[in-house]
């Protein structure tokens, strides 16, 4: 069921926002959580690999959602848009990190 939940989600089928008290565990290491991009971020109208998330926090970017439509694995030359929602993947620590950053939290 949780394979089923995780590829669904990755396609974009399964789109909520959640709070952190629900945030989906896989094997109590991997964590799944939905950020907004904020304008005041430093990753904002950057693309992945210019943002060098990745490097900075050790969490990946495995989905945007931008309005109604979605992204699922985005390319490295995707561009992060404020207001964009991004899939992010990672252990708790590492979503911490990026999602500090998203909030523009340096």
């Amino acid at each position: 069921d949780e394979t089923r939940e995780f590829g669904a989600q990755l396609l974009g089928a399964t789109y909520q926002p959640v709070d952190a008290d629900k945030l989906k565990m896989f094997q109590n290491q991997i964590v799944i959580d939905w950020v907004e991009l904020k304008n005041n971020s430093s990753l904002a109208n950057k693309t992945i690999e210019e943002s060098e998330v990745r490097n900075r926090t050790g969490a990946t970017i495995i989905g945007i959602v931008q309005g109604k439509e979605s992204i699922a694995i985005p390319e490295a030359d995707t561009k992060l848009e404020p207001g964009n929602v991004l899939m992010i993947i990672g252990k708790k620590d590492q979503i911490d990190s990026l999602a500090a950053l998203c909030r523009g939290e340096e």
